[in-house]
């Protein structure tokens, strides 16, 4: 972690215990969940979790009561730079995608989701070794590996899937942070795709804030997460020409890299483990 980060974090933990009236500790992370880059639910007490570069190329099925009770493998997948993760469920079906898009020097030509599909998924125990397929993809408007400080605009934590489409939300990492969140979007293929730009989304101005580190969706919302905040976006089209943005302070200030959605009101938020915190699942109230 770096040292500005932590400085940062010894500066606002005063305002930032765990006596918010905003946010309920739910379950603390398992231990092995050190770096939570992604979450998701798959029930009101069952979650599926990842760290993010440096952790292990494993997906840990979590109950919040017992803890982890599956490891998930595959010889199809590495661990780069995990930073998000997507569940979609269909009857006894559950695709998971995993964004391996976390590019902070802007240098990174091996961008790719993967993706795996789990029958009963709730059932499971022990190691389990999956098949996954790769979705390698690149960005259409970058030239340079990596560019210029102030057009570092290429990493990215936050991943949504639509009409069966990829959605990538940017962490802006440019030394003139103007305060947005780049959208792309490519279709799923196993061949590589073109990420097609699509808008910027306006966050905030302060940068150790408005960096946008996770996102999820439920049914007409999607939320896109910050170390203190939860930006809600609505009636949005397919080509985020248009939306509505709605911001939730959470006056909690950590580094809060994973969400998603319980019901069209409730959210959960994971923070990473550090010497200020033990690492937690908040539930968040719309």
């Amino acid at each position: 972690m770096k040292a500005y980060f932590l400085l940062l974090l010894s500066f606002f933990i005063s305002t930032s215990c765990l006596k918010n009236d905003k946010l309920q500790v739910v379950a603390n992370l398992p231990d092995v969940i050190d770096e939570c880059s992604g979450m998701e639910f798959i029930s009101n007490t069952m979650y599926l979790a990842l760290n993010d570069s440096g952790g292990k190329s494993i997906i840990y099925l979590c109950d919040i009561n017992k803890g982890v009770v599956a490891e998930l493998h595959s010889d199809q997948w590495n661990n780069v730079d995990w930073e998000d993760m997507a569940v979609i469920k269909n009857g006894s079906t559950t695709n998971i995608y995993i964004a391996d898009t976390g590019n902070n020097y802007n240098k990174r030509k091996d961008l790719v989701i993967y993706e795996a599909s789990i029958i009963n998924i709730e059932q499971l125990s022990g190691k389990v070794e999956l098949n996954a397929v790769a979705h390698p993809f690149y960005y259409e408007d970058q030239d340079e590996f990596p560019p210029k400080k102030k057009e570092r605009l290429f990493d990215a934590e936050s991943l949504i899937v639509l009409n069966s489409n990829f959605y990538i939300f940017t962490r802006n990492r440019s030394k003139d942070f103007n305060g947005k969140t780049s959208v792309y979007t490519f279709p799923i293929s196993t061949v590589p795709q073109k990420a097609k730009k699509l808008t910027e989304i306006e966050i905030c101005n302060d940068k150790n804030d408005c960096q946008v580190t996770a996102a999820d969706v439920f049914k007409n919302k999607i939320a896109l997460l910050t170390y203190d905040k939860v930006i809600i976006l609505t009636d949005y089209d397919r080509d985020f020409k248009e939306y509505q943005v709605t911001e939730y302070k959470l006056d909690h200030f950590s580094q809060k890299e994973a969400i998603s959605f319980i019901n069209d009101s409730e959210l959960f938020i994971a923070d990473e483990k550090n010497k200020h915190s033990d690492g937690n699942i908040y539930r968040f109230d719309l």
